[in-house]
């Protein structure tokens, strides 16, 4: 028990990997500036693996009831060659998409689905034709030791699939993240950044004002910025029209020379002079 949970662990904490790597890479910032911790990353897996893992479920189930109207039939050659075909040709199309001969004009996963899948409704079908052989061969009193090698090797390609078609979803779903949060900066918290010396912070929508009181602790003072994530005792902010390419993110170490304000709203007073 402890090894499966050590196990899902694991693995949600790769998909909470996959998907900010995705997320930060988008404003061109590396998880190592940000110091996620194991619970962040276990965090933001959860909606990378909940949906395929419910989806999957739901697949299974569908299976399983359609594998038992199946099995009452006596066709085995009518209903696995078919699925053989099938399979094939969606394995086929996801490998000649892997080679780049086939290029999909989308974000979302479909090569790693299309090998998946393909994979699994071709093994489905191999087994259907090979129910006839494995008949005989029992009323012959022999054991098929080399399909048991296949069906791991078959079991083994459909887990090495599945582990890249939720990691592929989990790297999807964290550019859909970024491109909305790029898309509704305004509603991230504002923030006021008040420091003892000139941070140099440009960026479309930014504003830096000196104070002009000498005896003031904080001698500038920034706005236009808004929050994007805090770690590792590091503020990241961006400008309040960022945009990609164009304006910088801003990295701002936590110490005692600033002082950050936040207001959640989308109008944030102004510094004073």
């Amino acid at each position: 028990m402890a090894g499966l949970t050590g196990l899902v662990g694991a693995l949600l904490f790769y998909f909470g990997w996959a998907r900010a790597a995705s997320t930060f890479s988008y404003f061109g910032i590396e998880l190592d500036v940000l110091d996620l911790s194991f619970r962040d990353y276990v965090l933001r897996s959860v909606g990378s693996a909940y949906w395929p893992a419910a989806m999957a479920l739901v697949v299974v189930l569908f299976g399983l009831v359609v594998h038992q109207v199946l099995r009452q039939q006596q066709k085995s050659l009518v209903i696995g060659l078919p699925l053989l075909v099938l399979g094939a040709i969606a394995v086929a199309v996801g490998a000649a998409a892997v080679a780049g001969i086939v290029i999909f004009r989308t974000a979302w996963p479909v090569v790693p689905v299309l090998l998946l899948s393909g994979s699994i409704v071709a093994a489905y079908g191999g087994w259907w034709l090979s129910r006839r052989s494995d008949e005989r061969t029992a009323v012959g009193g022999g054991g098929p030791s080399a399909q048991g090698v296949v069906r791991a090797m078959v079991t083994m390609l459909i887990l090495v699939l599945g582990f890249w078609t939720v990691s592929s979803y989990a790297s999807y779903r964290g550019m859909q993240v970024a491109q909305d949060l790029a898309a509704n900066l305004q509603g991230r918290p504002a923030v006021m950044l008040l420091s003892s010396k000139d941070l140099h912070i440009t960026g479309a929508g930014t504003l830096g004002v000196e104070i002009s009181d000498d005896s003031a602790q904080y001698r500038y003072c920034y706005t236009g910025l808004r929050l994007l994530i805090r770690s590792g005792g590091r503020y990241i902010l961006a400008p309040e029209e960022w945009r990609r390419g164009r304006d910088p993110v801003i990295v701002v170490p936590d110490s005692s020379g600033v002082r950050f304000d936040f207001y959640k709203s989308r109008t944030v007073p102004r510094c004073a002079p």
